[in-house]
């Protein structure tokens, strides 16, 4: 077995040669074995297989903190404080750069996502590294995607792309551990990097627009812009499909970059007809530190004749650990241009509080993870209390993930301002929104 020199685990081969030893045969109980039990199979063992990818988060700015040597040492600790979280059969592999992945045997989903939990509680504790002669205490989390499948499988290639699929949707969330779910947002394949530059290059990225309306009246107030990417073999496929891949391969700028200007081509279409609804686009980290890219955005209006006040731009809290002041400038650059600025995923990150009390925002998106869960009585008194909070802030307050009648009025009667979600209309092509709107209008 081949080590990798940094951290002295398997390397990525390693995990490819586990996955096919375990996945291409089911396996009979055998008490030699002292994997975690839990699940289907008899005797406490299970005839299912758990994969975890564990990525650092904000790993860049970190390297950027302390340097090369430094962030080595990082990736050297943490290398040595998970193993000891692991059972002997388990396999922790080092798959290059920030990520690592572990081969989980006889592990149902419980155990697998048990197993992650004791990961990021390993890492809990600050890491003490060198930079530049001086010791630094540095606090680092992670993301875990969880995949399990039941044995045999044929194919172990297709649970490290539902892994991978897992991991990103932790990071979006803030971090933590998220586990794959069969059916949402992922294709029967992912489509290698090469089809996905092609498809930028050709123009088969699209957008859809998923209307979000005002909670008192139902009118629709705006349109979140959301990437798809019309596929000519698989049809057209949503984020989770290809982001994961755009984010290992240095393609996530060149994404946005194409999202915002084919957003602001739609939303000049209903502008132009007076239907002046604004039009909201998520940009990430490496987004707003590019001036190149945010000095473009005032050029992009013009150059389709929209005013300021059209576009929305969504930011979620990890980009202020880049560079607070500079993304803080940035936000109130563009509020003074009359551009709005909402806040993502609010609830989900650690310092969302800090946040609300340093920036300038004029609208505060509340996750879908309290929406979904109001029949909680604990969780909708932190919804109440977050409303009231936003408005106390002259901020308007969004619900996302929205999917029942019910749930928009009783967050009408909180006094939520906005919703979003399945209840009210998937994301949908431009001319089906372009109708929509038309009828909301006329129905005023």
């Amino acid at each position: 077995m081949v080590t990798e020199r940094l951290t002295q685990l398997a390397d990525r081969q390693a995990l490819s040669d586990a996955l096919a030893d375990e996945t291409t045969a089911a396996h009979s109980p055998d008490p030699s074995r002292d994997g975690l039990g839990g699940g289907d199979g008899l005797g406490g063992w299970t005839n299912r297989i758990g994969l975890l990818l564990v990525d650092v988060d904000r790993f860049r700015e970190i390297a950027a903190e302390v340097g090369p040597d430094g962030g080595e040492e990082v990736l050297a600790t943490l290398a040595t404080r998970m193993r000891p979280a692991l059972r002997s059969n388990q396999s922790l592999v080092r798959l290059g750069g920030d990520e690592f992945a572990v081969v989980l045997p006889d592990a149902d989903r419980e155990v697998a996502e048990r197993v992650a939990h004791a990961l990021l509680a390993q890492l809990e504790e600050p890491i003490e590294v060198d930079s530049g002669g001086v010791r630094r205490r540095l606090k680092v989390a992670a993301s875990v995607g969880v995949a399990t499948c039941r044995l045999p499988r044929e194919d172990p290639s297709a649970l490290v792309q539902q892994a991978s699929v897992a991991v990103w949707r932790a990071k979006q969330s803030g971090g933590g551990v998220s586990h794959f779910e069969l059916g949402a947002e992922q294709p029967s394949r992912q489509p290698p990097i090469g089809e996905l530059r092609v498809a930028l290059e050709q123009g088969d990225l699209e957008v859809y627009l998923q209307p979000q309306v005002r909670l008192a009246g139902g009118a629709i107030c705006g349109a979140e812009a959301l990437a798809r990417w019309r596929h000519p073999q698989d049809g057209v496929l949503l984020p989770a499909s290809f982001l994961p891949l755009a984010a290992q391969t240095g393609l996530m700028r060149p994404i946005a970059a194409t999202v915002i200007e084919l957003a602001l081509r739609a939303c000049a279409r209903w502008w132009s007809q007076g239907l002046e609804v604004p039009v909201s686009v998520n940009l990430g980290a490496s987004d707003l530190m590019d001036d190149g890219f945010t000095d473009r955005i005032p050029h992009l209006l013009a150059a389709h004749d929209l005013p300021a006040r059209a576009l929305r731009i969504e930011i979620t809290e990890d980009v202020f650990l880049s560079d607070r002041s500079t993304v803080a400038e940035l936000i109130d650059r563009w509020r003074s241009a009359g551009m709005m600025v909402a806040l993502d995923d609010f609830g989900t990150g650690y310092s969302s509080l800090a946040y609300l009390r340093e920036l300038a925002i004029d609208e505060l998106k509340l996750d879908r993870v309290f929406v979904t869960d109001l029949a909680r009585a604990t969780t909708a008194t932190i919804v109440r209390h977050t409303i009231a909070m936003g408005h106390g802030l002259g901020v308007q307050v969004v619900a996302e993930g929205i999917e029942d009648a019910a749930t928009a009025e009783a967050l009408a009667q909180m006094g939520c301002d906005i919703g979003q979600g399945l209840h009210f209309g998937a994301a949908m092509p431009l001319e089906d929104f372009l109708r929509r709107l038309h009828q909301d209008g006329d129905g005023r």
